[in-house]
């Protein structure tokens, strides 16, 4: 197997100058270059990856840190993972992905340098989160999918979910005329969370509605906690439209209604604010719901990674526009509601 001395010495080179070549520390001539880069092709020597991280102090790994419950994964992580693996690719970097409920561990792992990375990306913060809190500690460039708490400012991109919100719960209660409306919101310590049920409560607010709205809150979201909080609340309440926050959950609301011989679209309407390529899964009647573009925020956020890591100045939060789709499960309120 060739080694960086045999690479110099068929170059008529120094290893320093292999090694300035293969690492791009400093500045070599073209023809120097074009002598190294002949020896390793004559060689079939290709530089170790530990052994390049050795010598420019960087790993050229982006640590993609997930949700820290393996009951929140969602199917528009793929579009939000395949984007960020087809950009760190094109510029010959990898991505490492941590999930579970060792994230905060692995976390700490890394930053403490047993397997070092250049950058990370956050998804899905919640209002304090140690993920951040560590990474940050150690200087590294990093980006938050999602916002974080003001002690916690930094580089963010999302979705305006408090808008994104207001604006449906306005739609719902100015054009179709409902004011018993549900909100089934995400994780409590999520900030996600609290900008969806502010944007809700603005709404509200605005219409000068009070209790006859409400909003109810999963832990995981799965289709029997959605059957369960519709079967709870309207027993409670005659509500007239139900706010969702996954598809996932929507699939429980859509029973609930059906059995307790409601019509989705004519008597109770339902929109579901998350959910990539929603408009395809087969809910009938068909779902009126908010497309969240998880490839362009995957853009963003390697664009912001790049500036950082550049050492340029990037805003504290940059927003990504969601489209609102209304479909035949929202309507009008009848006169009888």
């Amino acid at each position: 197997m060739a080694t960086v001395a045999d690479v110099a010495r068929t170059a008529g080179v120094s290893k320093s100058t292999v090694s300035c070549v293969l690492s791009g520390r400093k500045f070599v001539s073209e023809e120097l270059k074009q002598r190294v880069f002949a020896a390793c092709r004559e060689l079939n020597y290709a530089p170790s990856s530990l052994a390049v991280a050795l010598a420019t102090k960087k790993t050229n790994i982006v640590g993609l840190f997930l949700e820290d419950s393996e009951d929140r994964y969602f199917e528009f992580y793929n579009d939000l993972i395949r984007e960020c693996v087809v950009g760190l690719s094109k510029r010959r970097q990898k991505l490492l992905i941590f999930f579970g409920e060792n994230n905060f561990n692995l976390t700490n792992d890394l930053v403490k340098g047993k397997s070092a990375i250049d950058a990370g990306i956050v998804l899905a913060p919640k209002s304090i989160d140690e993920r951040i809190n560590s990474i940050k500690a150690k200087r590294v460039p990093l980006v938050v999918i999602g916002r974080t708490e003001v002690n916690e400012a930094c580089c963010c991109v999302d979705v305006d979910n408090l808008g994104l919100v207001k604006n449906i719960t306005e739609i719902l209660i100015r054009k179709f005329g409902h004011r018993k409306i549900l909100l089934i919101n995400s994780q409590r310590q999520l900030t996600i969370t609290e900008d969806r049920e502010a944007g809700f409560r603005a709404a509200l607010s605005n219409a000068g509605i009070g209790r006859e709205s409400w909003v109810s809150y999963v832990d995981t979201e799965t289709e029997e906690l959605g059957y369960e909080i519709v079967k709870q609340a309207f027993a409670r309440r005659d509500y007239t439209a139900v706010i969702v926050s996954s598809d996932r959950t929507c699939r429980g609301v859509y029973r609930a209604l059906r059995e307790m011989g409601l019509e989705i679209g004519r008597q109770v309407s339902v929109f579901v604010l998350g959910g990539e390529g929603i408009e395809g899964k087969n809910f009938l009647p068909s779902i009126s719901y908010a497309h969240q573009n998880y490839r362009s925020i995957g853009q963003k956020a390697l664009a912001l990674l790049d500036s950082l890591m550049a050492g340029r100045s990037v805003p504290e939060m940059t927003y990504v526009k969601s489209e609102i789709y209304f479909s035949d499960s929202c309507s009008y309120v009848r006169e009888s509601d």
